[in-house]
């Protein structure tokens, strides 16, 4: 889980959030994935087809940050991404 914000000078900022302070059940259906879950003021998961409506408008550059149990960081950056629509099934 992650919380993103736009700033001025970078675009998209996203920092990770504490998975011990999250109050969504990551046990749901498929559609409840493709749809969102959570509280959008609180912990929110965007939903797999409003990320695809997004990223099949225009082209996007992503960060992944990743931190270890020893608190190491790693990230990969990718110049295009996109997700596509999810298959039926």
């Amino acid at each position: 889980m992650v919380y993103c914000e736009m700033s001025g000078q970078t675009g998209l900022d996203c920092h990770p959030e504490e998975l011990a302070e999250l109050a969504i059940s990551w046990d749901e259906s498929r559609s409840t994935y493709k749809h969102g879950l959570g509280n959008v003021h609180t912990e929110f998961w965007l939903g797999t087809e409003y990320i695809h409506q997004i990223t099949r408008q225009k082209v996007y550059h992503v960060r992944f940050v990743i931190w270890d149990a020893s608190n190491n960081m790693k990230f990969a950056d990718y110049n295009l991404f996109s997700l596509d629509d999810m298959p039926q099934g």
